[in-house]
């Protein structure tokens, strides 16, 4: 048998560039303003331009003024992520580390605090569409200006506040600062309980039909669990507690229990993977038309984050071992066939990509634009599984790892633009200028952590 981590070391070289080059887009773009003090990665992936001026200066969702909390959260994790790696870069001189690893850390410094004093203006939380100088939530009116949303539910944690909330703790984590650390993880663990109590309030707004992220009555999503999982590993990391390591027990249970189809919905295929449930039952959810939604991304995404969190909780002497042990054993029965089902599923061999969902019902596509961001998840996930389960067949896995890499590389990093990544493509495989969930790019979370985390398997 070949060296489990093979697969991995083929791609490292290429890896490294990528994120490296990410780096230098982010760091540049934020240093060209100093006035502006929030992570800048408002332009269109599409193509490389910045985004358009409106011509009344009213408020829209290209504006700088809009401060999207998802993103800006997302590039706290990121920056912190890409800090901690930098000394293991193989590809950087110590010159080039050093200047790098200089310039990201005052990034992360001067966004976080910028961050923070933003968040102090309001009542605690963040959200999707902000202003950046007064903290309440934006929504889209009916003309598409973005005006004040004025009857959003405040009462519990917001979606935004699950990727602010431990972009704030990998910061703080990172930066070495106790007094912020204390506050991201009050902040995370009132978010990870409002997700597990089920009150998590959905502050999203939908940018593309085909992709309908509102709240829908009698429809629920254990996908926020999944989307914890992530700063719940970084948490079990920092030392925070057994609070962190039993609620990536449930999290994860909750959605083999639920979501996987582990024989328990017999009208479904044995590893399908739900997407939407019912709200009263946890029975599948279907749509006016019949459709049982599975997102392969999400599904994926999901064994990668899980698998990160126990692979943590593994290197810890503290961790419980009767926990790991129970999730060891259930991983290891159903993780590496899901992930093999579901990736069958989402995968479009003529083109390379991932679909954005499936009909389960129909045993069908139903959404057949192919984002970029879940080709780099999958390859986490597959480097995870290979990594912690040694004895098991890999051969699947080394494949997964090889085409979604090559299609990664030729279909959506652009090299003329430092690797950034073209958002979305279509069935025919054509680039299509639409937003999947945000109109900035993806400050370097999708991509850079996912393929970081591959690379310190190596180590």
């Amino acid at each position: 048998m070949s060296s489990p981590m093979h697969s991995i070391q083929s791609i490292q070289h290429d890896c490294e560039i990528l994120i490296i080059q990410n780096l230098y887009v982010l760091l540049d773009r934020y240093e060209r303003d100093p006035d502006y003090t929030f992570v800048d990665m408002k332009f269109k992936a599409f193509d490389g331009t910045e985004f358009p001026e409106s011509p009344d200066g009213q408020r829209t969702i290209y504006s700088k003024d809009v401060l999207y909390g998802i993103i800006q959260g997302r590039a706290l994790e990121a920056l912190a992520g890409h800090i901690n790696w930098l000394p293991n870069a193989t590809t950087l001189s110590s010159d080039e580390k050093e200047v790098l690893f200089s310039r990201t850390r005052s990034v992360l410094e001067e966004t976080t605090d910028s961050l923070e004093a933003l968040r102090a203006t309001g009542n605690g939380h963040v959200y999707f569409m902000m202003p950046k100088d007064r903290c309440i939530p934006l929504q889209i009116n009916d003309d598409g200006s973005v005006v004040p949303w004025e009857d959003l539910d405040m009462s519990s944690s917001n979606v935004t506040d699950i990727f602010y909330a431990k972009g704030l703790l990998a910061a703080a984590h990172c930066l070495g600062r106790d007094d912020l650390l204390k506050t991201a993880d009050a902040l995370f663990r009132q978010t990870v309980t409002d997700i597990l109590n089920n009150t998590i309030v959905i502050d999203r707004q939908v940018m593309d039909p085909k992709n309908p992220v509102e709240h829908v009555p009698g429809r629920c999503s254990y996908a926020y669990r999944m989307l914890a999982l992530g700063g719940v590993a970084m948490a079990i990391d920092a030392g925070l507690g057994e609070f962190y390591i039993k609620s990536a027990q449930q999290m994860i249970n909750d959605n083999i229990n639920v979501c996987m189809n582990t024989g328990q919905y017999d009208h479904l295929q044995e590893n399908d993977y739900l997407e939407y449930l019912n709200e009263d039952d946890l029975q599948p959810w279907q749509d006016d038309q019949g459709r049982i939604w599975c997102d392969p991304g999400h599904a994926l995404e999901f064994i990668g984050l899980a698998m990160k969190a126990i692979i943590v909780m593994a290197s810890k002497s503290s961790a419980d071992s009767e926990i790991l042990d129970q999730l060891r054993q259930v991983t290891s029965a159903h993780f590496i066939p899901v992930f093999t089902h579901i990736y069958k599923l989402g995968y479009t061999p003529d083109v390379g990509g991932i679909c954005k969902s499936y009909n389960l019902a129909d045993r069908c596509v139903n959404n057949a634009d192919m984002p970029w961001w879940n080709l780099p998840e999958t390859i986490r996930a597959a480097a995870e599984l290979i990594a912690f389960f040694p004895d098991a067949d890999h051969s699947a896995l080394h494949a997964v790892i090889a085409q979604c890499h090559e299609n990664y590389m030729s279909h959506y990093a652009i090299a003329e633009r430092q690797y950034i990544p073209i958002q979305t493509r279509d069935v025919t495989g054509a680039p299509v200028d639409i937003i999947p969930a945000m109109p900035d790019a993806d400050p370097l979370y999708h991509t850079g952590l996912s393929l970081i985390d591959t690379l310190n398997l190596l180590r």
